[in-house]
């Protein structure tokens, strides 16, 4: 069965969520997942939209985009031209102080690795809901998503696999032990996941730059902290009927209503939708 839609999945940040609160209030405590989702026959295309930003940046040697390669003064630019490809952008945020003392009732302590699935989750989560609206609107057939993972040294992807494959034995059956936001079995085929070197995909080096825009604004203690770039994205982050990005474009985990952020770093969830108290 074909896919409609390709989602390349990359990170920004470090998924460790140990050693107590030894990097409490400071920039690593973020971790940040980008999704980009084209067309899956438009694929090739994310080679051009690569290509075109590298030409822009004057003296970029690199073989491939790494938003953190990108002069400071190039990355407004770059996330600007993304924007204006047919695409649709996904990004996670999660603020680690939050959960370096949580323990789930059936896991116990989380691990890197378990946080790690569970943030691909909940970003999958947000990307089928839209999807499931695209469905509906009559814009795409209700076959299985591709996705392309970023590879990750020393991730059990096989572990993660099996995860998924769990849940979608949940959304078959109604089984949840936690309620997704949108999970359906339907979108979910294992022969349709893979895992890539960032090198060689030029969609995963577009959900890079995704990510790393997300995690250069929240962390407001880095010297190269700016929104400019995550809010240049705005033309194509995921939104809900109604127009709104908040807990579908751009979600923040522990979920807004959960566990307090920094004030410090509220401005870019502002300007994707999201009110605070």
């Amino acid at each position: 069965m074909l896919s409609d839609i390709t989602v390349f999945i990359d990170e920004g940040g470090d998924p460790g969520v140990k050693d107590g609160l030894k990097f409490s209030d400071t920039r690593y405590e973020w971790f940040t997942l980008g999704a980009y989702v084209i067309r899956t026959e438009n694929e090739p295309n994310a080679v051009a939209t690569v290509r075109k930003i590298m030409e822009g940046v004057k003296g970029y040697q690199k073989p491939d985009l790494h938003y953190a390669n990108l002069p400071l003064a190039s990355r407004v630019p770059a996330c600007r031209y993304i924007a204006t490809v047919p695409s649709r952008a996904f990004c996670l945020l999660s603020h680690k102080t939050n959960l370096r003392e949580y323990t789930n009732p059936i896991l116990g302590k989380m691990k890197s690795s378990q946080f790690y699935n569970w943030c691909c989750r909940l970003l999958l989560e947000r990307v089928m809901y839209w999807y499931r609206q695209q469905i509906d609107n009559g814009d795409v057939a209700e076959n299985p998503i591709k996705i392309v993972f970023s590879e990750r040294g020393g991730h059990d992807y096989e572990h993660m696999f099996s995860y998924f494959e769990r849940l979608i034995d949940q959304a078959k059956h109604g089984g949840f032990k936690k309620k997704p936001k949108c999970f359906e079995a339907s979108m979910m085929n294992r022969s349709h996941w893979s895992i890539e070197p960032h090198s060689k995909i030029a969609g995963l080096q577009l959900a890079d730059a995704i990510a790393s825009a997300f995690y250069q604004a929240a962390n407001r203690r880095s010297p190269n902290w700016a929104v400019e770039p995550a809010r240049a994205l705005a033309p194509i982050m995921g939104e809900r009927l109604g127009g709104s990005a908040c807990d579908v474009g751009v979600t923040v985990w522990p979920l807004y209503h959960q566990a307090k952020l920094p004030d410090d770093t509220h401005q870019i969830f502002k300007h994707y939708g999201y009110r605070f108290n």
